[in-house]
């Protein structure tokens, strides 16, 4: 395991050298995905991870990693895939520039994996994937306050860059309404969104897979960088398996005032990143504690081994566990 050189994350300086090229959104720049995720900051993916162990090894995983397993490469591949036919549909019209069908009915298979590296920058598919990439979209759209949401005047896929706290952030939401009232993020899952235990159900998986900490990231930081704070954050939920099924769920964006705010999802999550105290330890303490002193071991002289860097980097586990949906538990 070779990390990265951390040093990068801490310099100023680094903002002469942001990627892409400002956008017409105050505070974003329009950046292809490869060179935003490989732009040395902190983001909302890496700040999932439940221990300093766990935020190493995913800035090593390797990007072949998503597709290790089966059952890996089908959700990356759906999850990517239903992404672009909502918000991206050229890419679907457009297939052969962005997507290589795949030879094998499975993407886990060791010639995938070579037909892969035969096709860098494509996503490997089948036919039967950008055919549910299809239905999911449809049923995205049969569903009305998602409809009305993308319909909404608002940009997709724009990039943010915040040298903040003494280090970098980034940020890059799916969709931003124009009038900057509201953040939007479109998530498959394989949770059934009907019901009360529908709402419950999803409100688990938030917590599960961290997307209470992602509306918590974007939402702080676009306020930050654009000096305009969003009313809330959208999930629009669609369910991938059949019959295929599309949900709203809102996070509010209260301020710290609000009566509804405190105990709220997005409190714990704020605190739980470090944008906000409150928390015995934040994920953004834990990384750059980590990082500092590993940027000190490699200046003293010291050689980056196994053993080191599991003491550098420990695997200490951290309360991730919260309420169910963004509002506190009744008295």
């Amino acid at each position: 395991m070779i990390p990265p050189n951390f040093t990068s994350y801490f310099l100023a300086s680094q903002g002469a050298e942001l990627p892409g090229v400002p956008a017409a959104v105050k505070g974003y720049r329009t950046v292809e995905a490869a060179n935003y995720h490989a732009w040395p900051a902190l983001n909302a993916s890496l700040l999932k991870e439940p221990s300093a162990c766990h935020l190493l090894h995913h800035l090593c995983e390797p990007e072949t990693d998503h597709f290790a397993a089966p059952s890996r490469a089908e959700a990356f591949t759906v999850g990517t895939l239903v992404h672009w036919a909502c918000l991206e549909p050229d890419k679907i019209k457009n297939y052969p520039l962005h997507m290589v069908l795949c030879e094998t009915d499975g993407l886990g298979t060791k010639a995938a994996q070579r037909q892969r590296l035969a096709n860098p920058g494509k996503l490997l598919v089948t036919a039967q994937h950008i055919e549910q990439a299809q239905a999911l979209r449809r049923a995205v759209w049969m569903q009305s306050e998602a409809a009305q949401l993308l319909k909404r005047p608002g940009v997709n896929e724009l990039s943010g860059f915040s040298f903040h706290a003494g280090i970098w952030r980034k940020w890059r939401p799916d969709r931003v309404l124009l009038d900057g009232t509201r953040m939007i993020d479109v998530k498959t899952t394989r949770v059934e969104l009907v019901g009360k235990r529908g709402i419950m159900d999803w409100e688990r998986e938030c917590w599960k897979m961290g997307y209470f900490l992602q509306a918590a990231w974007y939402l702080f930081h676009h306020e930050l960088a654009t000096g305009v704070r969003p009313n809330a954050f959208t999930f629009v939920a669609v369910c991938s398996g059949e019959p295929h099924h599309a949900r709203c769920f809102t996070l509010e964006n209260f301020p710290s005032d609000h009566p509804l705010y405190t105990g709220s999802a997005l409190q714990k999550a704020r605190q739980l990143l470090g944008l906000e105290e409150g928390a015995d330890v934040d994920r953004v303490a834990v990384f750059t504690d980590a990082a500092r002193q590993t940027i000190a071991a490699v200046q003293s002289g010291q050689e980056l081994t196994p053993e080191l860097l599991r003491t550098l980097w420990a695997a200490e586990e951290h309360e991730t566990s919260g309420p169910a949906i963004g509002l506190p538990k009744a008295a």
